[in-house]
């Protein structure tokens, strides 16, 4: 699972080490999620069904839940 690095307390948010180690960490959630998803039978086809009934408009409005 994701744990987040131990920053240096001496390193400044916004130089180039800091945003190295920000977007590794995006990579390593990154990878969890798709882990995660890839483990839910018919997930990626629900999602494509999901975005081509959005399209679509073949929505529920929230009042309609």
């Amino acid at each position: 699972m994701f744990s987040p690095s131990i920053a240096d307390p001496h390193e400044k948010i916004g130089t180039p080490t800091h945003r190295s180690r920000r977007r590794n960490d995006l990579r390593r959630r990154h990878a969890n999620v798709v882990e995660l998803l890839d483990g839910i039978p018919g997930a990626h086809e629900r999602a494509q069904l999901g975005l081509t009934q959005a399209k679509s408009g073949d929505t529920i409005s929230l009042e309609e839940l």
